[in-house]
């Protein structure tokens, strides 16, 4: 009995252990990946950057980093809906990061203006009006909301 009872513990350390181990490395691969998406990202290659950030979500879902790094590739390319969601899910498992709530703020304005150069004023005034309730005084903000008037 003391016998079994031994390799039963054995048997659940050693899952565990593996268990760990597995972990560990999908966040190692992740964080690899991330590293890799600078690097494309840094040389313009913007595919290639939001591929590796998608991969490392992949490998763990709650990496803010690979959403708001993902979220700063879809923006250079003009992807302004992609890369607010992007921010939105970094600030939702980094609700506490600055930079992430500041790159979200610019994400609605660059967006707002290009509503509002295309004409839609409803679509450019909910994103002014969306940066502003992340931060209230930002005044690039406030000034282009106040233009819409």
């Amino acid at each position: 009995m003391k016998r079994a009872l031994v390799l039963i513990t054995v048997i659940l350390l050693s899952g565990t252990a593996y268990y760990a181990f597995a972990q560990n490395t999908a966040q190692a691969a992740a964080e690899f990946l991330v590293e890799r998406g600078f690097a494309h990202h840094d040389k313009g290659n913007l595919d290639s950057a939001i591929a590796d950030f998608g991969r490392a979500i992949l490998l763990n879902p709650v990496f803010a980093a690979a959403y708001v790094n993902r979220g700063f590739s879809y923006s250079e390319k003009g992807d302004f809906d992609k890369a607010i969601a992007d921010f939105e899910a970094g600030l939702e498992f980094e609700p506490g990061n600055t930079l992430v709530k500041q790159s979200l703020v610019m994400m609605y304005i660059s967006r707002g203006l290009a509503f509002s150069e295309n004409g839609d004023i409803g679509s450019a005034r909910r994103d002014f009006e969306a940066a502003l309730e992340i931060h209230p005084n930002h005044p690039m903000a406030k000034e282009c909301l106040d233009a819409l008037k």
